[in-house]
């Protein structure tokens, strides 16, 4: 394709790649504090440029991005928007949908925001019954999960805003890392601070102001542009055989369609 945005598309140009292709990016993001040394719109960046990155190793389009979520743990914090989940849930279900009446039938939302992924799943299980498959990808649990032996900081090296958030953003918009603002802090709530890493086992809903007064759990100082290129290249490969395998991954059947006396789809 030449161009990738279906934004940017006609829609003769939209039709004719939904019909070949049949699947599509959708990038998440939020608007919420990530310290004072990155920007409130972290995730939407991040989910924003990645998709475009693979947009280009896969040839799959890519919908405008969403660049609110559920940041209701960030919200004391000015400049910080929360979309509620019931919200959420509704806008992915009418996105999928609209796309879906014009032949698109996999969608990939990737979104570097936890708190975004229940809505999505709740809307993709909804979605499901309608014939289109639906699958969220968290960003950051992607990176921490490949990258992890990138760290130096020994304090909370996953944390938010931390050392590998900020060296991603370094390698993808260096414009925006504010050096001379980068902190160091490490809650003191004893709670979150034995079992915060026990994430999926135990998910905790934490007031960030109450566990951080910059917004930083971690140390980005340690941060470099390098490790934000590795972290790149790691993840990329992970997410072009995923988009290439959900191409060719069977669709589900809508709800009321018995594949044992319907006969095949």
């Amino acid at each position: 394709m030449e161009k990738y945005l279906i934004s940017e598309m006609t829609w003769p140009e939209l039709k004719k790649v939904a019909e070949e292709k049949q699947t599509i990016i959708i990038p998440a993001g939020t608007n919420e504090n990530n310290g004072p040394h990155l920007p409130l719109s972290l995730d939407a960046i991040v989910a924003y440029e990645i998709s475009l990155r693979l947009a280009r190793e896969t040839d799959l389009p890519v919908a405008p991005f969403i660049p609110w979520g559920n940041s209701a743990l960030f919200s004391r914090y000015p400049g910080t928007i929360v979309i509620r989940s019931e919200i959420l849930i509704e806008l992915v279900k009418d996105i999928c949908r609209s796309l879906g009446n014009h032949g698109f039938k996999r969608f990939f939302i990737l979104t570097p925001h936890l708190p975004n992924i229940w809505s999505f799943n709740i809307a993709g299980e909804t979605l499901r019954k309608e014939g289109y498959l639906v699958l969220t990808l968290d960003w950051w649990r992607l990176q921490n999960k490949l990258c992890a032996d990138l760290v130096e900081g020994k304090s909370f090296p996953m944390g938010h805003a931390s050392e590998l958030a900020t060296s991603l953003l370094w390698a993808l918009r260096p414009d925006l890392v504010r050096q001379d603002q980068m902190k160091a802090e490490v809650p003191s709530n004893p709670f979150y601070l034995k079992h915060s890493g026990d994430y999926p086992v135990l998910f905790m809903y934490s007031d960030m102001r109450q566990l951080s007064a910059c917004g930083v759990i971690g140390d980005p100082t340690k941060a470099t542009k390098e490790k934000g290129e590795e972290i790149i290249k790691r993840c990329m490969k992970y997410l072009v055989e995923l988009c290439q395998d959900l191409q060719k991954a069977e669709l589900p059947y809508p709800e009321g369609v018995n594949p044992l006396t319907d006969g095949e789809k």
